[in-house]
């Protein structure tokens, strides 16, 4: 009965290094794995696609947001922010009509260029938003100049 005794004792040692000896070569393997799968990821990828990318300053604002437009679904836009937040620059496009725009640090447009199905487009406007000049071409093909005093009349157009 000693006998079965010490075998027992003696398998059981074996057993645990055994179980020691699999645990490690798993380990291994899956380490192996691990580098090899990292290694064989050489390069840029080809294409990156996402309906959102953000830029975010080393103090954690975005300061760019390139994204898809989900209100008209065949649209993108790039953005330009501000450290505050705000609207500097944006350009945006889609089946129709494409524009880029600049924004004053109080949220006001004051330049728009803009091309659709006639032609292209330039319209300043004053730090209020308030259109001052515009510029394009009309339905016609032909160009027109107009100049918009601070109340809104029209003081100045050029067919």
């Amino acid at each position: 009965m000693a006998r079965q005794q010490s075998e027992i004792e003696v398998l059981k040692a074996q057993v645990k290094t055994l179980k020691r000896v699999v645990y490690g070569v798993v380990c291994l393997f899956v380490a192996g794995m691990a580098v090899a799968a990292t290694s064989m990821q050489q390069g840029v990828p080809d294409v990156i696609q996402a309906n959102k990318f953000e830029v975010v300053s080393t103090a954690g604002h975005v300061v760019a947001r390139l994204a898809f437009n989900p209100k008209t679904d065949q649209s993108g836009s790039l953005d330009i922010l501000n450290k505050d937040g705000q609207l500097v620059v944006g350009i945006c496009g889609d089946t129709d009509a494409g524009g880029i725009g600049a924004w004053n640090t109080e949220g006001k447009q004051v330049l728009s260029l803009t091309a659709d199905s006639d032609g292209g487009h330039v319209g300043i406007y004053n730090r209020h938003g308030k259109g001052v000049v515009g510029m394009g071409v009309q339905e016609d093909g032909s160009g027109l100049l107009s100049i918009i005093n601070k109340d809104g009349k029209t003081t100045f157009q050029a067919p």
